[in-house]
């Protein structure tokens, strides 16, 4: 058993955890923040934030799967859709908790309950960025083929989309891209009016400024990169031209939809019907429904499932995870 001290000389492990295994890594490189795991059999897996680890702090902010339970409750939040991300979002808010001097989950609901602001934050915080482009790419062979041609044909003169729930853009540019290889392919296409929303600042700033990792070699072809993509110091930047005639607004998909505009299309996919637990779902789904020209389509995950009104949607047949808003309704 041994203590480390700043220099890095021995001496004893605090008399509570005598034989505790630790996990110890190094958070945002900082010399005096760690982020570790305590991995003791008897006991639940949580997650700790410790402040300068060379003096052993008397007390520590956790946050176990439990209170992350309850935390979702209080939202609305569905654990099944949270349980693969858990462990980043859970460190996300235990650095919140942290900056609030909340030193309990308890104490952090007090908070959030009681203090707007600190409410939206958090709930910033739990917002899940994964996403890549052109993510399950038979959708975008039956877009290209079917969807858009559909859709151009009725409306010459303006086709407007929605990407609700943008994440950090990859959906919005991913669209930009099929556009342009259509108009490449069958000729000029009507001006195209896209928006983009999220719930996270952040993650539409970094979608606005188009930059993104090399992961990008992974989900795009070569000669698509080339054309669409500059890159730069390692980073993969979208080119001017595909970034115009975007909207990127700030939206809480459970609340008021932005304005009274209508859509061809809107994408609804990996957000709200997979975090959102189901009773959430008829009401937000129907309100963002609403918001759909006639004639026009709601598109949602793969995997994703949802009760519609009948009197509002029906699924498209051949395929699936797209419904089509009935005419004169």
């Amino acid at each position: 058993m041994e203590e480390r001290s700043r220099e890095g000389k021995p001496g004893l492990w605090p008399d509570e955890f005598p034989s505790a295994p630790w996990d110890w890594r190094r958070e945002n490189n900082r010399e005096d923040s760690f982020l570790c795991i305590f991995k003791v059999k008897a006991v639940r897996p949580r997650v700790i934030f410790l402040h300068n680890i060379y003096s052993w702090p008397s007390e520590i902010t956790i946050m176990n799967d439990d209170q992350f339970r309850k935390l979702l409750d209080d939202y609305g939040y569905s654990w099944q859709g949270y349980r693969k991300v858990r462990k980043g979002v859970i460190k996300r808010l235990v650095r919140h908790m942290q900056q609030l001097g909340a030193r309990n989950a308890e104490h952090y609901l007090e908070k959030i309950k009681s203090e707007p602001e600190i409410r939206l934050e958090s709930k910033r915080l739990m917002t899940v960025s994964v996403s890549r482009f052109f993510r399950d790419r038979p959708l975008w062979e039956y877009l290209k083929k079917k969807l858009i041609p559909g859709i151009v044909s009725r409306n010459p003169s303006l086709v407007t989309v929605w990407s609700a729930g943008c994440a950090l853009g990859q959906e919005v540019y991913s669209f930009k891209i099929l556009w342009r290889i259509m108009e490449e392919e069958s000729g000029p296409l009507p001006p195209l009016s896209l928006m983009a929303t999220d719930i996270n600042r952040e993650y539409l700033a970094v979608a606005a400024s188009g930059v993104y990792g090399d992961h990008v070699s992974k989900e795009i072809p070569e000669n698509w990169l080339e054309r669409f993509f500059r890159f730069d110091q390692g980073r993969y930047c979208i080119s001017e031209d595909l970034k115009r005639n975007i909207s990127w607004r700030l939206h809480d998909l459970t609340g008021a939809l932005l304005t009274g505009e209508s859509h061809h299309i809107i994408f609804m996919r990996n957000n709200l019907l997979t975090y959102y637990k189901d009773e959430f779902h008829e009401s937000a789904v129907n309100r963002i429904a609403g918001a759909l020209k006639e004639g026009g389509y709601l598109i949602i995950g793969s995997g994703e499932k949802m009760t519609v009104d009948d009197r509002k949607l029906r699924m498209v047949e051949d395929y699936p995870g797209i419904f089509q808003r009935h005419y004169n309704v």
